[in-house]
Formats: C-alpha cells, sequence, structure tokens
C-alpha cells in the first residue's frame, strides 16, 4: 500500500543521511590524517627530546643567572677597589705637596721667630733708654742747693743747666723717635709671624687630616 511504500522511502532517506554523515566525517578524518606526519613516532622522539632540551635548560637558566649576578659582584668590587686606589694615590699626592710646602715654611717661621725675639729685644731696650732719658731730664729738677754737675763734674751754673736741659731733651726727643720706630718693627715683626705660623698651622692640619683620610681609605 501507499503508506507501506512511504514508510520505506523514509527509512531509507535516513540510512541515507546517516551514510552521508559518516561519508563526512570519514572525509575529515581523512583531513586530519594528512595533517599528522608520516613518522608519529619519529615526532615524538622530536618533541621528547626538544621537552628534554627545555627542561635541562630551565635547570641552567639559575646557575647562568648566579654566575651572572656574582660576575656583576665582582665587576663592581673591581671599580670600588680603582676608585679607592685613585682615591688614596690621589691623598698620597696631596700629602707630597704638603709636605713639600712644611719644608718650604718652616724655615720661614724659625725667621720669623728670630727676627720677632730681636724685634721684641730692641723694642724693649728702647723703652728702657726712654725711661733712663726722661729720668735724667727730671733729675736736673733735683738740682737745687747743688755745686756740681753729677753727670759731667763741672761747676754748675745757670748756663750749664740750661745746656743740660737742651742736651737731655734732645736726648729723650731721640730716644723717644727710636722707640717709635722699634715698636713699629715689633709689630711688622708679630705680624710676619702671624701670617707665616698661620701658613704653617694650616698646612699641619691639612698633613693631620690627609693621615686620617689616608688611614679611612685602607680599611
Amino acid at each position: 500500500s501507499s503508506v507501506s511504500w512511504m514508510r520505506q522511502r523514509s527509512i531509507q532517506l535516513e540510512k541515507l543521511k546517516e551514510f552521508e554523515r559518516h561519508e563526512g566525517d570519514l572525509e575529515r578524518l581523512r583531513e586530519e590524517k594528512k595533517r599528522l606526519p608520516d613518522d608519529p613516532a619519529a615526532a615524538v622522539a622530536r618533541a621528547r627530546e626538544a621537552f628534554e632540551a627545555l627542561t635541562a635548560l630551565a635547570q641552567t637558566v639559575p646557575l647562568l643567572a648566579r654566575l651572572a649576578s656574582r660576575r656583576d659582584e665582582l665587576r663592581q668590587a673591581q671599580e670600588r677597589g680603582q676608585a679607592a686606589r685613585r682615591d688614596r694615590e690621589a691623598v698620597e699626592a696631596k700629602g707630597i705637596q704638603i709636605k713639600a710646602d712644611l719644608e718650604t715654611i718652616r724655615p720661614r717661621l724659625l725667621e720669623a721667630e728670630e727676627a720677632l725675639r730681636r724685634a721684641a729685644d730692641q723694642s724693649a731696650e728702647a723703652r728702657t733708654v726712654v725711661q733712663q732719658a726722661r729720668d735724667a731730664l727730671k733729675e736736673l729738677t733735683r738740682l737745687d742747693g747743688a755745686k756740681v754737675c753729677r753727670h759731667c763734674g763741672q761747676e754748675l751754673t745757670a748756663g750749664h743747666v740750661k745746656e743740660e736741659k737742651r742736651r737731655r731733651t734732645t736726648t729723650v726727643a731721640e730716644a723717644e723717635a727710636k722707640l717709635k720706630l722699634a715698636t713699629q718693627a715689633h709689630q711688622a715683626a708679630q705680624q710676619s709671624e702671624r701670617q707665616v705660623r698661620t701658613e704653617h698651622d694650616q698646612a699641619e692640619s691639612a698633613r693631620q687630616d690627609l693621615r686620617v683620610e689616608y688611614q679611612a681609605l685602607k680599611e
């Protein structure tokens, strides 16, 4: 009957569709097979070798990193050592220069000290002479009643007193002029000695500072 025929047709159509699906699956499998290597075992072996190489490299990387870090530390230590050596050489050069300066300054300081001593002695001597001349001039006011000049032994007359006063006044003026010059010379010697001593003290202080700095660089 027509119903039976239709049922058979429907069954055949379903089988045809199933066949087409299988045919499509088979075609996809063929395409996938084309993408597969010709020798899967060799491909697997190569993949295993690559994996093992990457594994070994992963184990080596930390060692290489530590080696690189150590090399960097050594490089920095060498740079610090070179910088410290340059600093020591600079300090040594300054020390040599300061030593030379001190060798030049010390004789000058000794000369300045000796000049100051002589100037002080001359100033003191000049003050003594002035005081003696002033005392001699004042002595004329204490000659009342005297018959003979105690200075020269001559008879003490008005003319003699006048002449002695003139002479002793001149002596006082000359002594005071010499004292003024001696005082100026003494002051100049003091200033010169202070300047040279300041140079010496500064150089000596700089040398002591360099010693401390050099000792610190050696540690």
